[in-house]
């Protein structure tokens, strides 16, 4: 059942959704990654260039769909960059041979086979190398042979992953669901085996791409995005719980951050084309719903703008997401806790462009945090801790499960105050905190420390305490400032993978406490 899923998917995906799980499979067939292209301008006609467990070195050219002889004429140009052009990759010579192959998730027309052949002989007269092809049953074989012993055997285990692999694609990704998938089928036992844990490594990447199957379809970039900074903080954990070297899966690690990447570019195109992010019906769209949509959508885009800026040398910004969310700053709406960690990276980034509105934004955050979970307070709507995601505070404003949330449970506690005043601290809000102190004082300061700390990379951590803090009174400003500089403290796997933690805390609301929150706002 699950290869006809698997062939489902490969049959129906397109060239940049089966990229990274091709990429994945030639790795584990004992290839090293060179190069995985994100389809830029540079990419001359090569995808994926891997050195072979020969030695040889191969390029190869992906496309979609089956190839008749039409097809292969309109896509002469691509393949004869493919063929002509050099490898020109970091630590290779452009003199290198290379096999160059055309990989195709169809099937090649008999026309199209003798074109090749007839195209392969001119090339070799031309002392170029032949065009070797890769097509669907080749390719659904790598695909069942890689994912391996990641097949679903219980009957739990099974109907999991077709409840996630029929998800409604224009749906979140149900987190919930997702971690047990992992926690069960994927990543739940340990293994001193070094191949058994690089075979774990590669079978969660292909099988992470089947899932994702109807919100491709759909385009849900956003839900894409999730899915694989799910899956990327799932890893992090398996490896540092199984010891896994870091040569083992640093490629892993790249090509999970490359989709991660790429999808927030695909979302980006798509909102700096549109005037409006109304979804569906206009009459069942719009006030609450469209402000929720717009903060996860600017949160998700700021982490991306953030990200390029202090990683990708040379990167200029050209600000257009800074003045969408400029010109439409009503519409930053704060549904819950889960929502701090989109106004950190949206305040993050607004700052880049302009410090005292960004500085104004955070101010109403906290303000928003003081006022209504203040004891005094009488106010129907808390504010929820992160743990309730904005589709549950959707389902109660809008009456569809309207005692999913007991807000009294809020009264006089938060997770995300503490976070908001040091980062007010360390932009020395000194005057703004001191006349609100007193009120501060009656909200009492909340975060779960796991047991262990690369548990923190997991959906629900299985040992664990919740502390609760008095905010002290009075409070020293310098010791103030002194504690929100201070990252002595955080976990040293956070700081290893800081290029990851803009995204993490935006899928992994609930992580966002004030020492991830510090050492973020440090280095971004």
């Amino acid at each position: 059942m699950i290869e006809r899923a698997i062939e489902n998917w490969l049959t129906n995906t397109n060239e940049r959704n089966y990229l990274t799980p091709l990429a994945q499979t030639l790795l584990q067939r004992g290839h090293t990654i060179l190069h995985v292209s994100r389809h830029g301008p540079l990419e001359q006609g090569k995808d994926i260039i891997t050195k072979a467990p020969n030695g040889e070195l191969h390029a190869y050219q992906t496309k979609t769909g089956n190839i008749g002889l039409k097809e292969f004429r309109d896509y002469r140009g691509e393949i004869l960059d493919l063929i002509q052009l050099p490898v020109t990759v970091r630590g290779v010579s452009t003199s290198t041979e290379f096999k160059p192959f055309l990989v195709i998730n169809g099937e090649f027309s008999d026309p199209a086979k003798n074109a090749i052949q007839s195209f392969n002989n001119g090339m070799v007269n031309k002392k170029f190398p032949p065009l070797n092809t890769i097509q669907k049953n080749e390719l659904l074989q790598w695909f069942i042979e890689a994912q391996g012993r990641f097949i679903p055997l219980s009957f739990d285990d099974f109907q999991t992953f077709l409840s996630l692999y029929l998800s409604d694609g224009r749906d979140f990704i149900d987190k919930n669901r997702l971690s047990d998938f992992y926690s069960s089928a994927i990543f739940s036992q340990r293994s001193d085996n070094r191949s058994d844990n690089k075979n774990t490594l590669s079978g969660s990447v292909i099988i992470n791409s089947y899932m994702l199957n109807n919100f491709q379809k759909e385009l849900n970039e956003y839900a894409v995005f999730e899915a694989w900074t799910f899956l990327l903080s799932n890893l992090i954990r398996f490896a540092l719980k199984n010891e896994v070297r870091e040569t083992d899966w640093e490629t892993t690690k790249n090509l999970i951050l490359n989709e991660i990447l790429e999808s927030l570019i695909e979302l980006k195109k798509e909102v700096l084309e549109r005037d409006d992010y109304l979804e569906g019906e206009m009459l069942g769209d719009g006030g609450v719903l469209y402000n929720v949509r717009f903060t996860l959508t600017m949160g998700a885009l700021a982490a991306l703008e953030l990200y390029n800026l202090t990683n990708v040398e040379g990167y200029a910004d050209p600000g257009e997401l800074f003045e969408t969310i400029s010109k439409n700053a009503e519409r930053l709406f704060f549904w819950g806790e889960s929502a701090f960690p989109f106004f950190f990276t949206i305040i993050k980034y607004a700052e880049k462009y302009d410090a005292e509105y960004a500085k104004t934004i955070l101010r109403d955050v906290c303000n928003i945090l003081i006022s209504r979970n203040h004891p005094s307070t009488e106010s129907p709507f808390r504010i929820p801790n992160p743990y309730y995601s904005p589709q549950d505070f959707l389902n109660v404003f809008f009456g569809l499960k309207p005692s999913l949330i007991n807000f009294d449970h809020f009264i006089g506690s938060s997770y995300s105050l503490k976070p908001a005043i040091l980062m007010l601290a360390r932009r020395n809000e000194k005057q703004f905190l001191e006349d609100r102190w007193r009120f501060i004082t009656r909200v009492f300061f909340n975060e779960f420390v796991p047991a262990n700390p690369e548990d923190a990379f997991l959906w629900s951590i299985p040992e664990g305490s919740n502390h609760t803090f008095e905010p002290r009174y009075p409070e020293s400003w310098n010791h103030l400032t002194e504690e929100a500089s201070d990252i002595s403290d955080v976990p040293e796997i956070f700081q290893q993978n800081y290029r990851f933690l803009p995204f993490f805390v935006l899928v992994f609301p609930h992580r966002a406490n004030a020492k991830l929150t510090t050492l973020l706002d440090l280095l971004y």
